[in-house]
């Protein structure tokens, strides 16, 4: 996984350059961070270990494409575009607490998850 692989490498640096390790070494947001205390702690140690953006995280997901250039992008964005948005809501972030969907589900599934209350992508 990325946090295997980049942050367990001392990869992820704060702005001072001092390396940042996930809380407690917990590589695997599925099992390590069920609790929303623990995924409110990586969340915060994320934010320290990685560049900020200006997006407003209260509106949108962020969102990567699977590979590189446009037309991955275009993918993603048609993913965004079929969803039914009328199901986003408070009440689904909540469906999913210590209940995930494995890493492994379908991309519309994952990213309906992730939006919960929220209505918009952040394309990066």
């Amino acid at each position: 996984t990325f946090l295997e692989r980049e942050a367990m490498a001392g990869n992820l640096k704060d702005k001072k350059g001092h390396v940042q390790f996930p809380p407690g070494n917990e590589t695997t947001l599925e099992t390590g961070f069920g609790s929303r205390i623990k995924r409110n702690n990586f969340w915060k140690w994320l934010r320290k270990a990685a560049t900020a953006s200006h997006w407003d995280f209260s509106k949108c997901v962020v969102v990567f494409p699977n590979t590189p250039g446009a037309n991955a992008a275009q993918n993603m964005q048609e993913l965004y575009d079929g969803m039914d948005m009328s199901k986003q809501n408070h009440q689904l972030s909540r469906k999913y607490d210590n209940n995930p969907r494995p890493v492994n589900s379908e991309p519309q599934q994952r990213l309906q998850e992730m939006l919960s209350f929220r209505n918009q992508i952040c394309l990066y």
